[in-house]
């Protein structure tokens, strides 16, 4: 079984991959993010640790553009948020 996660944010306000490990482990999930990707430009696999298990998962990073609103998996509320002011 899988699952998709996607994150929405502002590229200025994108955390380090250090705070990104920090806050994961902070959180309990018994997850070890690698700390030395590239968040913008990493595409594809990037493997970690679960419970001390070797696991990864797809990233992706990359810019809305109008094609967004055509992506089944993007919501126009989320959209609505990364919209340029009028």
């Amino acid at each position: 079984m899988s699952t998709d996660l996607n994150v929405f944010l502002l590229r200025e306000q994108m955390p380090s991959t250090e705070d990104w490990a920090s806050a994961v482990a902070a959180a309990g999930y018994g997850v070890q993010l690698p700390v030395d990707f590239d968040a913008y430009e990493h595409t594809g696999y990037l493997p970690c640790k679960w419970r001390g298990l070797d696991t990864g998962f797809e990233y992706y990073s990359s810019n809305l553009t109008p094609d967004s609103a055509n992506d089944p998996e993007i919501e126009p509320e989320q959209l609505k948020m990364f919209a340029a002011p009028s």
